[in-house]
């Protein structure tokens, strides 16, 4: 069963954001190596083939890069998510304390 705890742990909701950060990273290097490894291609495979299947991965490209953007965006979410759980969790701590006139 999932837990859904890191919605109100601010430490957990960083700690997640953390994760996708360097997943992503992670991500975006494999898909330099990745057309690394098809323009390497190019010393032992030549000819219309291999510039059909190089023209063919480069529309990919693009696509590949905005999906890593586009993850990094939940790391982003997450932090920001964190900062504001801290802010409520803090003001709610001063009503209740307000309210009980504990210090």
């Amino acid at each position: 069963m999932a837990s859904w705890d890191f919605t109100i742990d601010s430490e957990k909701q960083k700690e997640l954001a953390d994760r996708i950060e360097r997943n992503t990273e992670i991500y975006t290097e494999r898909i330099t190596d990745m057309y690394s490894a098809i323009d390497e291609l190019g010393q032992y495979w030549t000819g219309d083939d291999y510039n059909m299947f190089k023209d063919g991965t480069e529309g990919y490209r693009k696509s590949l890069n905005d999906l890593s953007s586009g993850i990094k965006m939940y790391s982003t979410h997450l932090k920001n998510m964190a900062e504001g759980t801290e802010i409520l969790a803090n003001e709610l701590t001063d009503i209740i304390e307000n309210m009980t006139k504990s210090n």
